[in-house]
């Protein structure tokens, strides 16, 4: 707020509050896996991880459809619930989107890497994505002047390279498994 006018973030804060409940939903839908996970990784049940990751990617892609339905339809929405007092930026509401497909995504194998009890490498994975989205959101919002869809743009960065740092792990202990 102290570098933005007040109407950018309200618009910024309007656009994700469209979106947001996907995320928490899919939060919702996944938050058992991690102790079924935490079974199959001990019994090794190498079947059930991969049944369970292709379930999940299916799920994935019923948010990802859901995620563009709202993208086609966030200046509908917006100007139905909010009226024609807030500025419609539809770039905003496409990094959104992305936001919440990479969350979304995000999950899944961060459950995964939570119940096989790789905890401590992601925890200085979060502190490590979390030092460099200040910096990141800063200087796409400020130095390359993109307002606040620039905080967005440096989140998304990170939770890319967080996404296939986790996915490289998830790889890496499935094969741990397959050879033991």
């Amino acid at each position: 707020s102290k570098f933005f006018i007040t109407s950018e973030i309200t618009n910024y804060f309007l656009t994700g509050q469209i979106y947001i409940f996907l995320i928490m939903f899919f939060n919702f839908l996944n938050v058992p896996l991690w102790s079924s996970f935490t079974e199959a990784f001990s019994k090794k049940d190498l079947k059930w991880i991969i049944y369970t990751f292709a379930f999940e990617l299916l799920i994935l892609l019923i948010f990802i459809f859901l995620s563009f339905v709202i993208y086609k339809f966030s200046f509908d929405i917006l100007n139905f619930w909010i009226g024609d007092k807030v500025e419609y930026d539809n770039s905003l509401s496409f990094f959104w989107m992305v936001f919440v497909i990479l969350r979304c995504c995000n999950v899944i194998f961060t459950n995964f890497l939570n119940g096989a009890n790789i905890i401590k490498f992601q925890v200085y994975l979060g502190l490590f994505t979390m030092l460099l989205n200040i910096p990141l959101s800063i200087y796409f919002a400020l130095d390359l002047e993109f307002g606040p869809k620039g905080i967005l743009i440096g989140s998304i960065c990170c939770i890319t390279i967080s996404l296939i740092v986790k996915i490289f792990y998830s790889l890496n202990s499935l094969n741990f498994i397959k050879k033991n």
